[in-house]
């Protein structure tokens, strides 16, 4: 077999075009398979850490961060989720994607693979060159070695498994798409012209392949297993909503804390959970973003090892990011019972404290909390070189504010507190 490289399109290319062209009578709805109370769904007390693959280095951290789970590791054998339960972590998940080796110990990418027009195997264009040979859903071997991978990772220790790149075979369709002889036929029987409807075939192909999968994941297992997907730009599109949360990068531009809020109050309608790793190396939007995307009822992976489009791997400075992970742990109830609510912060507060934050960078997140009104303080800056500001409610009330930095909760009868621009703070009213 030759080798197509693919056509010129990024990553994010690919999964935009494949997400913007779907048709709105592809879209599902929730999923039979999709859980609301499974273990293994995270919750926004979760501190999360993805080693990616097994470290000593990963383990440290997580141990650091108070982590509560590790996610996204790409583990056939050993010993690391064992590890890391015994360093007193409850729980780990495994993960899969659209280029497992041929075998556990033969490191080649050619059984079950994505075919071009001319019959050449086909790679993503942001793994050119490597040898990694994207799969075929329709292809019988493909999901045989998804199968065993995801087995070989239940064995291993894992409880829940992370798709990358699960909408595969439809972004395939922006880089040459599969034309092999198993897309060929099932196409011929189910009435698809490729030429004209290779993405609603495709479409139509890969949530057949992950009804397959998670069958085949949860016999062998003998459970139901808790799955996610690696979802671009947190979008719902298919096959998304066939598993059970959503896991994904996203970029600077939408860790937007207005963008973030609007898809936010979306998943609280639809009942989802949102887990995201920012590919930033900028530290202060890295700690904002941990403390909107908790505040706002979803997680953000421990900036560890991140996958970066313009260069090596980013991790930050565990200094100015562990406390914000061990401030999520302290205040874990109230992250858990949180649900927006109409009101904002120009409701709450004095004109001149709202001029301060925003002359600050400091933003706000209101949340309802039962009867409690909850004003999470997202932190402008990444070190103390701002003076605290001095926030005062419109109306005197009692205020409970605790932040990340502080040991101890202070408590305000008058509704008169500081807030301290580099750090995470949240205010309770009664």
């Amino acid at each position: 077999m030759t080798v197509n490289h693919g056509l010129y399109c990024s990553r994010r290319q690919a999964l935009r075009l494949a997400i913007t062209a779907m048709t709105s009578s592809a879209l599902l709805s929730r999923s039979s398979f999709a859980s609301q109370g499974l273990y293994g769904r995270p919750k926004p007390s979760d501190v999360i850490l993805s080693a990616r693959v097994p470290s000593a280095e990963g383990l440290f951290l997580a141990k650091l961060a108070g982590a509560t789970r590790c996610d996204w590791t790409y583990v056939d054998g050993g010993t690391f989720f064992f590890d890391l339960r015994q360093s007193g972590i409850p729980g780990a998940g495994g993960a899969i994607n659209m280029i497992p080796q041929d075998s556990p110990t033969v490191a080649t990418y050619r059984t079950g693979r994505t075919n071009d027009r001319n019959g050449r195997l086909l790679e993503a264009p942001w793994q050119r060159g490597k040898g990694l040979y994207w799969g075929c859903v329709n292809n019988p071997d493909f999901l045989r070695l998804q199968l065993e991978r995801a087995r070989n990772a239940l064995a291993a220790g894992a409880e829940w498994i992370q798709h990358d790149d699960a909408a595969g075979q439809i972004q395939a369709v922006s880089f040459g798409a599969c034309w092999c002889n198993f897309c060929r036929r099932k196409a011929s029987v189910r009435g698809f012209d490729l030429k004209r409807a290779m993405l609603q075939f495709q479409t139509e192909s890969t949530i057949d392949y992950v009804k397959a999968l998670r069958a085949g994941v949860n016999a062998a297992a003998g459970r139901v297993v808790v799955m996610s997907c690696n979802n671009f730009n947190m979008s719902l599109s298919p096959p998304t909503s066939l598993f059970d949360y959503g896991m994904c990068e996203i970029g600077s531009d939408e860790a937007d804390l207005d963008r973030l809020q609007q898809k936010f109050r979306q998943f609280e309608r639809d009942g989802w959970m949102q887990v995201v790793t920012l590919r930033s190396r900028d530290i202060r939007l890295n700690r904002a973003t941990i403390a909107a995307v908790h505040a706002l009822g979803g997680a953000m992976i421990f900036p560890y090892n991140v996958y970066m489009t313009d260069g090596p791997r980013y991790s930050a400075d565990p200094e100015l990011v562990v406390p914000l992970y061990r401030f999520v742990r302290l205040i874990g109830p109230l992250l858990d019972a949180s649900r927006f609510t109409d009101l904002k912060a120009v409701d709450l507060f004095s004109t001149e404290s709202l001029t301060s934050l925003d002359n600050a960078g400091v933003k706000t997140v209101v949340r309802r909390a039962g009867t409690r009104t909850l004003v999470h303080f997202i932190p402008g800056y990444p070190t103390s070189k701002s003076r605290p500001l001095t926030v005062r409610l419109a109306t005197p009330a009692r205020a409970v504010l605790q932040s990340a930095e502080r040991t101890e909760p202070s408590v305000s009868q008058t509704g008169s507190f500081l807030v301290a621009p580099w750090d995470w703070s949240v205010v309770t009213l009664a």
